[in-house]
């Protein structure tokens, strides 16, 4: 179970970055020195992106092998073994669909995504310093 687990993960991430590296070009866009959507300030985040991926893996993980625990307990017909293969591909199935998700996602903001609110603050472009600041009319 745990080595099934722990390929899938390898697997998962090393094909993640592989394919963000060869598809994700994200689309350039342009923008407006009268745009106020684009010039909030940066926040850093507010869920650490370790805390995050902890509770959307692990968590799942715990409530499968649980509600397997539980069913198997209510049939009286309780084996170890099979109650751990059993979630093992159910989460594994998890892992997969939470794989294709965060791919998809991110390719649609790649190609169809606006400029984030805080555009101005991280990416300090230098058209907005030479065209906006200095030459406004």
């Amino acid at each position: 179970m745990a080595l099934d687990i722990t390929l899938c993960f390898v697997a998962t991430i090393a094909s993640y970055r592989l394919l963000a590296w060869a598809l994700f070009t994200p689309t350039e866009r342009g923008f407006y020195c009268d745009d106020e959507s684009i010039r909030e300030e940066f926040k850093e985040n507010t869920v650490p992106t370790l805390t995050l991926l902890g509770i959307t893996l692990a968590g799942p993980f715990f409530i499968i092998v649980i509600a397997n625990f539980i069913t198997k307990m209510r049939q009286q017909n309780m084996e170890l073994a099979e109650t751990f293969n059993r979630s093992t591909f159910v989460y594994l199935d998890y892992l997969a669909a939470f794989w294709l998700t965060t791919l998809s996602i991110d390719i649609i903001k790649c190609f169809v995504g606006r400029t984030r609110p805080n555009f101005i603050a991280m990416c300090a472009p230098q058209e907005f310093n030479d065209i906006c600041i200095e030459h406004p009319e």
